[in-house]
């Protein structure tokens, strides 16, 4: 319903927030085309003042969905853009801000820079912490992407407490689909970095193997995850 066209007479700023959620579904959906084309309308909105906030979270979205299919360059342009527009908006510490920084720090990890990626997810914890209460489900993305920031940066010690708590979390309300699964494939990796419990590292990756089958979403991470095992030699 709320990526369906709408009356223009109704386009206004509660309806560019909640048109905003639907490209984080279709992108974690795997739906990609769909969350570009939303992403696009609401890049679109930058020539409106009130509503460029709106702009530069579609544009951090759709420089994660560029540099996921290789174009870098345009990518980290996008998300540079985003980021520059939230500060020249004086909204740096709100809650339009959390999506964007983390959006950011997935993509600066994915790009392979641990430094500016870090610096993101510092950001996104500076802004959460004051919100949102550390046992309530809000944290499981926030502790997700903080956990594979530092995976991605060699720093499997200080991912696995995040991971693990995001694990924890996301198993009390299955929110979000296919993450428990994802999440534990991190925290198997980061037990295996870290020369922790092997077999809990090779029953998390399995049973997330299996549970991942039924998710045609999620095919890159179960790709990614066979991988990994076969290169650990897991049975």
């Amino acid at each position: 319903k709320l990526s369906a066209p709408v009356p223009a007479r109704s386009q206004g700023a509660p309806h560019r927030r909640l048109r905003a959620h639907p490209v984080g579904v279709y992108r974690n959906l795997r739906r990609l085309a769909e969350a570009k084309e939303l992403a696009l309308e609401l890049v679109g909105l930058a020539d409106n003042q009130g509503e460029m906030v709106y702009s530069a979270i579609g544009e951090s979205f759709l420089a994660n969905i560029l540099i996921g299919e290789g174009a870098a360059a345009p990518g980290e342009a996008m998300l540079d853009r985003a980021l520059a527009a939230l500060a020249k908006l004086g909204l740096e510490k709100s809650l339009d801000s959390l999506e964007i920084y983390r959006q950011a720090a997935l993509a600066y990890a994915a790009l392979g820079n641990p430094t500016k990626a870090q610096a993101q997810v510092d950001k996104l914890f500076a802004v959460a912490t004051p919100r949102f209460e550390e046992a309530n489900t809000s944290w499981v993305p926030y502790t997700m992407v903080a956990g594979v920031v530092a995976l991605r940066a060699g720093q499997p010690a200080k991912a696995l407490p995040l991971l693990e708590r995001s694990l924890t979390l996301t198993k009390q309300r299955r929110l979000y689909p296919g993450w428990p699964e994802e999440i534990a494939f991190r925290v198997a990796q980061a037990l295996i970095a870290t020369k922790g419990d092997r077999a809990r590292a090779n029953q998390l990756s399995r049973d997330a193997l299996t549970a991942l089958a039924t998710l045609p979403s999620h095919a890159h991470v179960r790709a990614e995850l066979v991988a990994w095992r076969a290169a650990q030699k897991l049975d």
